[in-house]
């Protein structure tokens, strides 16, 4: 049976401490030492400057995509077809 919840990797998180960009380096996430690259192209104001100065980003909704690349997987009919 499938779950509709299925486990992944992605943490439970409801916050996210950002450090401020420098001259040398972009904002990074605090926790994961991960900089972010592409936040220029951040178009709410209040995230953006978030992301410039440092500070506490709140987590919403989130969505995940997965897409495959699956080769032919079945080789019998499926209900009836031919």
């Amino acid at each position: 049976m499938i779950s509709p919840h299925l486990p992944h990797s992605i943490r439970e998180v409801t916050e996210d401490h950002i450090l401020p960009q420098t001259d040398q380096t972009p904002p990074s996430i605090a926790d994961l030492d991960v900089p972010i690259h592409n936040w220029a192209l951040v178009a709410d104001e209040e995230t953006r400057k978030v992301l410039e100065g440092g500070g506490v980003l709140e987590r919403k909704v989130r969505y995940s995509l997965t897409c495959r690349d699956v080769g032919r997987a079945r080789s019998t009919p499926l209900f009836g077809a031919k």
